[in-house]
Order: C-alpha cells, then sequence, then structure tokens
C-alpha cells in the first residue's frame, strides 16, 4: 500500500484544533473526508500491510506484548531510514488514518476536555525528538526497534524486551545520544539488563538505575567510551553497578 503523508501546515492545523476535534478522536474512525488531495504529500514508501494486520490483531494483554509492537512497527516502513522518522509529518498522518485504533489502544482518549486535549497533543502528533522518541507511540516502538538492531552482544528481541520494561528506563537510554548511538555500549547495557529482568530484576529498581546513569555521565565525560571494546564495556558497566 502505497502511502501519503500530511503536509505541513496540515498537521499544524490539526495539533492547533485538537479541544474542536476531540469528538472525532473519539469516534471510531478519525474523519479525514472534508479534506481533499491538497493536503497530502506522495512518498516513496509502501506500507507493508501484512506487518499492519498483524499488529492490529495483536492481544495488548500478552506478555512481550510491547515487543511484538516494536518488531512489526519495524517492518511496516520498509527502507524507512533515520533521516525520513525524523518527520513529524509521516507519524501524525499513520496516528490518524491506519494506525488510528492502535494509538488510541495505547492512549485512550480521556472523558475530560482539557486532559485529552493534552494527551492527544502529546501522544498524536511528533513534534520534536522526544516525541518522536518517546510520546508518539509509534515512531517511539519503530525508534526502539531500530537501536536495537544488529547489537553484537544481544538479539534484537531480547534488547527489546530489555529496554521496554519501563518508559523511563527507556527514555533514560534513548535520550542519551552518547548511549544510544554507541552499539558496542548499548548492547553490553540491555545484555547486563537482561540479565536482570530474567533473575532479580534488581537493577529495574529507579533509584538504582538513575544512578547508573549519573555515573556513566561522569565515566564519558573522563573516557572515551566509543574506543572501548566490548569486554572493556562490559567490565565498566558491572564496575558502576557495584558502585551505585
Amino acid at each position: 500500500m502505497e502511502i501519503k503523508i500530511f503536509k505541513q501546515t496540515f498537521v499544524s492545523k490539526l495539533r492547533n484544533e485538537v479541544k474542536l476535534n476531540l469528538p472525532k478522536y473519539r469516534s471510531e474512525e478519525f474523519d479525514l473526508s472534508e479534506f481533499d488531495d491538497s493536503f497530502y504529500i506522495n512518498t516513496p514508501f509502501i506500507l507493508d500491510e501484512e506487518s499492519l494486520k498483524q499488529l492490529n490483531s495483536l492481544d495488548s494483554n500478552s506478555e512481550n506484548y510491547k515487543v511484538e509492537c516494536a518488531l512489526l512497527i519495524s517492518n511496516l516502513l520498509p527502507g524507512l531510514t533515520r533521516y525520513n522518522a525524523r518527520d513529524e509529518r509521516l507519524w501524525t498522518c499513520l496516528t490518524h488514518t491506519v494506525l488510528f485504533d492502535f494509538t488510541k489502544q495505547q492512549w485512550p482518549v480521556k472523558e475530560d476536555n482539557d486532559l485529552a486535549s493534552k494527551e492527544v497533543t502529546t501522544h498524536f502528533f511528533a513534534k520534536g525528538p522526544r516525541d518522536i522518541e518517546r510520546n508518539n507511540p509509534i515512531s517511539s516502538l519503530w525508534w526502539a526497534a531500530k537501536i536495537c538492531e544488529n547489537l553484537e552482544v544481544i538479539n534484537q528481541r531480547d534488547a527489546l524486551t530489555a529496554l521496554l520494561v519501563n518508559s523511563d528506563f527507556r527514555g533514560q537510554i534513548i535520550e542519551r545520544p552518547f548511549t544510544a548511538q554507541n552499539s558496542v555500549l548499548l548492547g553490553a547495557l540491555l545484555k547486563k539488563m537482561k540479565t536482570s529482568l530474567d533473575s532479580d530484576k534488581n537493577f529495574y529498581k529507579r533509584s538504582l538505575y538513575r544512578s547508573f546513569f549519573k555515573e556513566l555521565n561522569l565515566e564519558g565525560g573522563n573516557k572515551l567510551l566509543t574506543a572501548f571494546d566490548v569486554q572493556s564495556t562490559e567490565l565498566l558497566i558491572d564496575s558502576i553497578f557495584e558502585r551505585v
């Protein structure tokens, strides 16, 4: 299925009219029938319909639901680059069209209009890096799957399982470029967290992993972590966890 995306002016219009459009957000589908092709832009992207079908049929109560969602979303737009994945128009279009139901399942529209407007603006759009990487339920899972690809010491599924335990932990990693963009460091850290997840889950205590990242920031200021090999990185991670 070839997809079109919204023009930026249309994205801005939708964002400015969220409160006015709350009845549409509460309905079974977001009615766009009044807007013709002049509100859209053609793209070279093809939506993988089988991945879309599987995504919409997932049981939200199933084990590892978020992981399965991330894997399917990563296959939803074959050939999508990291550059194109920074485009708010793409994710806003998906949340208002073919993935409207999925988005509402992740973020049901509240009855209180003020709260509903705030949450719709945060989660149905993707204005900046934080929204794209953390708040938009589609783009955030695409980025999670992307950074968990091709890690040397842990496979993508296990890496996602460790990463998606909670949104705060995910944010601590994704919003730190020196962690998210260093595949050796990221892989070693997620391997350590997966081991903890499979045992006592001790490293998922908020106070502990936040202290860990503070110490890691200090280490990153004193050492060129991108030059560390896997063994050196794993030793560093172990030493920090022992301190905190």
